[in-house]
């Protein structure tokens, strides 16, 4: 079997990477077997043991140990193929990297293409881990002989960070060779446990490399590095063992009597271990001394050295037993699998950990050296650091961690110094403490071991993405929401691409598209729908000075690639359309507890749906005082800018037909926006690619003064209100008069039914009084709410609670006379120009009623008039859609219909989109 050829999955191949570099490295010798402490010389065993045991087991069958093997997941390629997909759907390669300046070393990766956007989003090396999340990841097995990467010639060996940072460089090199299409990508270095070793020595060897800039190298763009619960400054972090004997769990880790000669024991462990600094040959009796008198006696709890909180019944320093892994290697060494990944035959059976290179990286004193000296050049350089650490670690504890970044000397160690640990609060609950000071972070996680993210995925990923303990900004990475201008969003950038995707530990089932997906929370039980493909996020308007607008799309559930766009607008003004997407006519409805229920009669059945927040500072949408919207010229010109960046990230539907959507205050949305759109294609046919058919408006305002004149079926409209409003309609300027046109329709006509407590949008129900429109959406404000269902649609973390209106901007479209204007002469032009119109109503609304809305259609002035003023209205009969042929058939209301324009009272969508109204 070759184990140079390797695909791309999902439909797409990579030409095999042929060895193209020979050299000779320096013979190494080794012979002593040193005790383990730290388990750093197993990747795949850090993979799953690390981070992502539970979810592992998610992915692979729960069978007995012995009868474990990979089983794959069928998976539709883009082309409509059925792949074998051992894990997840993404994008992937696997195989080995001839390191040039070895022997005959060959490094085993696994490549991870981005779920959001591959093209741009950056390169991650992760020395440690579980695949997922909105990075291009590669998982490298390394130092040589470590899983599945081998090297058969002796001399090949490796034995210090030397050879570490030396060898992941010409990895990197061989590997951004085979895909050139990321070179030059931002690029950062993450690891956790050893990898505080691993990863300052060989960021450095990098940040070095690119300062010489080797003939022909490339370019390696580093940025940043991440570091967890890491073994980094052995000299400084071994005493702090002692700070974990009075510890948050109030778990007893020593006899109180012993506290006194642990003290003496730990500080001299230190100087023993700072001499070792200077004199390696010291270094042996060092630890032999830190052992005996600090180490061993915590061994005596018998508690997990990787979280205090568990028992470890095993006596001695064999900590691995304390870590259940038994269901691994089988997984690793079926033969499907290893086949899938192009492993060398020549490699034997997986093994989680390699003795013998940790034996000659002890021999070396490499585990005693410190190499917190490299993260003070980088943070020097720029380099941007983050250092985490759960709180229930004993190994590499949070006490330890904090005290070598308190000693590293830095051009900001005074500021981080004089920073304090404050609480970092995640859903109302206190996660953790943080300190950040420039490039630097440090966060402890509280409730956590050794393994971060396995442990506390949904507080940690929220917490990781605060900047400071006063700011707080969203994750920055491809589609991810995108940074104020005003918040030091280089931190948060670093969070993005360092540690968004260890939270998504082991292999998604979902089968969603690189460039359309959300990244999915641990519990996937807060997904919308996950049986359909979707994308949230935002979209950078082009028009405004810092404007982004929230979207949530889904794809159809019917024919994605043929089927229809349709923009959903709710009114308001000042409506967020989330809220229609998850009580009307989206994939799911949420339930109490919140609990997604998928909704079978979605809109998105037959059409690719995108429900879209705005304006400007509407529902999860957001942009400076600059950009505030005060009327429909602004929503017009922002909606058509929105579609523009929208599918810059969806050019998959360019050129589709395209419907504008709305209810309510979608009256005036709707018209506008649509209107908008025509007149710019109009004007240059490729301003926007996308064919727009047609509009709905349902329980629309769209002229006032018509509408609030037959409503309740009053004889007289009050004159006092006709006057106000169309003063108001020839002077929006004044801002008095139509705040007052407003009031008076609410007072004359509203206020009085509101006294019978009836909901004012359906009268058959009781209103809430509590909530701004009658309905009780507490389970879709908690369900918005959520850290992890926001860490899920990438919503900007310096919002505030979920709105489902947003009052300013009700106020602002009023006053500024947005309200009272007419906008059905805009319905008039699209209907010249053939566009399908649908305008429905339901008959127990009282705001937004079907009579008004009958007569507005009826007084409309346009070429088709007469023949629709003339045309009888007849039962409208409608069959549940998802019933069988001849399943029973209601009377559901009336429809007027002639041409391209049809008034009904209930709506069919799926008809108007199949143009059968």
């Amino acid at each position: 079997m070759s184990s140079e050829v390797t695909p791309l999955v999902n439909g797409h191949a990579v030409l095999p990477h042929r060895d193209s570099f020979e050299s000779v490295s320096s013979v190494r010798s080794y012979a002593r077997v040193h005790k383990l402490r730290v388990p750093p010389f197993a990747l795949f065993g850090a993979v799953v043991l690390l981070l992502g045991v539970n979810l592992w087991r998610a992915a692979i069958p729960n069978s007995p140990a012995n009868e474990l093997r990979a089983k794959p997941i069928l998976v539709t390629t883009s082309n409509g193929v059925q792949r074998e997909h051992f894990c997840a759907s993404s994008k992937q390669d696997s195989g080995y990297i001839k390191l040039p300046n070895k022997i005959d070393d060959r490094y085993f990766f696994w490549y991870f293409e981005a779920r959001r956007n591959p093209k741009t989003a950056p390169l991650v090396l992760w020395l440690t881990g579980g695949p997922g999340g909105p990075a291009n990841v590669v998982w490298l097995d390394q130092p040589t002989n470590v899983g599945f990467s081998f090297g058969p010639d002796p001399q090949d060996a490796d034995d210090n960070e030397d050879n570490v940072a030396e060898n992941i460089y010409w990895f990197l090199q061989g590997f951004l060779a085979r895909h050139p299409e990321l070179q030059g990508r931002e690029f950062f270095i993450s690891g956790e446990s050893y990898g505080g070793h691993y990863v300052p020595a060989a960021a450095y060897f990098i940040s070095k490399q690119n300062r010489q800039t080797p003939d022909g190298a490339i370019l390696i763009n580093l940025q940043g590095i991440s570091i967890g619960n890491g073994c980094t400054n052995p000299a400084i972090q071994n005493p702090h063992f002692i700070d974990m004997a009075a510890n948050e769990y109030n778990i007893s880790l020593v006899n109180p009597s012993e506290m006194p000669a642990l003290k003496e024991a730990a500080k001299v462990c230190g100087q023993k271990m700072e001499e070792c600094q200077l004199q390696p040959s010291l270094c042996f009796k060092a630890e032999a001394y830190c052992e005996e008198h600090l180490d061993n006696v915590f061994v005596t709890a018998k508690r997990n050295p990787y979280d205090i909180r568990k028992a470890c019944p095993t006596s001695g320093t064999d900590v691995l037993k304390c870590i259940a892994s038994d269901f691994i290697a089988p997984y690793l060494n079926s033969p499907n699998l290893r086949n899938f990944l192009h492993v060398d035959d020549r490699v034997g059976d997986w093994q989680m950990f390699n003795f013998a290179v940790n034996s000659a990286f002890a021999d070396s004193y490499d585990v005693m050296m410190s190499t917190s000296s490299y993260v003070a050049d980088l943070l020097d350089d720029g380099v941007r650091v983050l250092i985490y650490a759960g709180d229930a670690d004993l190994e590499c504890n949070w006490s330890g961690n904090l005290a070598w970044l308190q000693a590293l000397e830095w051009t900001g160690a005074s500021a981080f110094n004089d920073a304090q640990l404050q609480d970092m609060v995640v859903d109302d609950d206190v996660a953790g403490s943080v300190v950040a000071v420039d490039r630097l972070t440090f966060i402890r996680v509280f409730n956590a071991g050794h393994m971060v993210p396995q442990d506390q995925p949904a507080a940690f990923i929220n917490s990781l993405k605060m900047s400071s303990p006063q700011e707080s900004t969203p994750l920055v990475g491809a589609d991810a929401a995108p940074t104020r201008r005003d918040v030091l969003a280089y931190r948060c950038r670093l969070v993005a691409v360092l540690l968004a995707f260890a939270v998504f530990l082991g292999c998604t089932l979902v089968d969603v598209p690189s460039d359309a997906e959300l990244s999915l929370a641990a519990d996937q039980s807060y997904l919308c729908d996950p049986t359909s493909k979707q994308d949230a996020g935002y979209v950078k308007l082009e028009n405004k000075i810092d404007d982004y607008y929230f979207y949530w799309y889904f794809e159809s559930r019917r024919s994605p690639a043929t089927d229809p766009l349709v923009l959903w607008l709710t009114g308001g003004p000042g409506g967020s359309s989330i809220m229609a997407m998850l009580a009307e006519n989206g994939p799911c409805k949420i339930l109490p507890g919140i609990t997604p229920e998928t909704n079978l009669y979605s809109w998105t059945n037959q059409a690719n749906v995108v429900w879209l927040d705005q304006p400007t500072s509407v529902g999860f949408s957001y942009g400076s005082q600059q950009d505030k919207d005060f009327n429909e010229t602004n929503v017009g010109e922002n909606i058509f800018w929105f579609l523009h960046g929208f599918l810059e990230k969806h050019p998959e539907l360019e050129e589709r037909e395209f419907f504008v959507t709305g209810e309510s205050y979608g009256g005036h949305y709707v018209p506008v926006a649509a209107h908008y759109i025509w007149k710019k294609n109009q004007a240059s046919p490729a301003s926007l690619k996308l064919d727009i058919q047609g509009v709905t408006i349902g329980n629309g305002l769209t002229n006032p003064i018509i509408q609030v004149c037959v409503c309740l079926k009053r004889d007289q409209c009050n004159v006092e209100c006709v006057d106000l409003t169309q003063k108001c309609q020839l002077d929006n300027t004044n801002r008095a008069i139509c705040s007052n046109a407003q009031g008076c329709w609410k007072q004359k006509l509203i206020a009085p039914f509101e006294a019978a407590q009836r909901n004012r949008y359906d009268i058959r129900q009781p209103c809430y009084p509590d909530f701004p429109l009658c309905y009780n959406f507490s389970h879709i404000h908690a369900y918005l709410d959520s850290a992890r269902v926001r860490e899920m649609l990438h919503v900007d973390q310096n919002l505030g609670p979920w709105l489902e209106i947003n009052n300013d901007v009700f106020q602002t479209f009023v006053t500024d006379g947005d309200w009272s204007m007419s906008y059905d002469t805009y319905i008039a032009d699209l209907l010249n120009d053939d566009l399908r119109v649908l305008i429905y109503a339901g008959d127990a609304d009282i705001m937004c009623n079907w009579m008004g809305n009958q007569a507005w259609t009826l007084a409309l002035d346009w070429r088709g008039k007469d023949s629709f003023n003339a045309a009888e209205e007849q039962t409208l009969l409608a069959r549940d859609p998802l019933m069988y042929d001849g399943a029973k058939v209601s009377n559901a209301g009336v429809v007027r219909s002639f041409n391209n324009c049809a008034l009904v009272r209930l709506d069919l969508f799926n008809r108007f989109l199949a143009g059968s109204l």
